[in-house]
């Protein structure tokens, strides 16, 4: 039973120091990642937070939705600037991707999984656009933007 318990013991040990050398190096690995990719774009503050965007071009106004585990970047590559030829282009991080906020009162513990639901994203979103001046725009996505995308075209249906 003593080697038992001194086994339990031990192993707590070890797992709240993996748990603590985890936090550390993940904090490192995050700040090493903000310092090689800094913010690209602007910052507009709305209810809850700060959103990043990054806009350019003249024209019909154009949103930019990334997907899942993405970021304002994924257009950066070629589409943004070739879209910026015909249209004002605004590219934004999600909330809680990038540098853009999480929705506000969604829990952050270690055990929660809920998420930042497209309804939040998208009115998050949407009072960005309004601050920055966009009023009707074309809201093109990618992959899980479609669903922030669809949110948004259809907020005005619910409320």
């Amino acid at each position: 039973m003593k080697s038992a318990l001194k086994l339990l013991k031990l192993s707590t040990a070890a797992l709240g120091l993996s748990a603590i050398l985890t936090g550390c190096s993940s904090v490192a690995r995050t700040a090493a990642v903000e310092k090689a990719y800094p913010p690209i774009g602007a910052f507009v503050e709305v209810t809850g937070g700060k959103v990043h965007y990054l806009r350019a071009g003249s024209g019909p106004e154009l949103i930019l939705l990334h997907g899942a585990g993405g970021n304002l970047r994924d257009f950066t590559f070629d589409l943004f600037d070739i879209l910026a030829k015909r249209y004002t282009v605004t590219a934004f991080d999600r909330p809680g991707m990038g540098y853009t906020d999480r929705v506000p009162n969604v829990p952050k513990g270690l055990t929660e999984t809920e998420g930042d639901s497209p309804q939040d994203q998208a009115r998050m979103l949407r009072e960005a656009a309004a601050k920055i001046g966009i009023t009707n725009p074309i809201v093109a996505c990618h992959s899980f933007g479609g669903i922030v995308a669809y949110a948004w075209a259809t907020a005005g249906l619910r409320d």
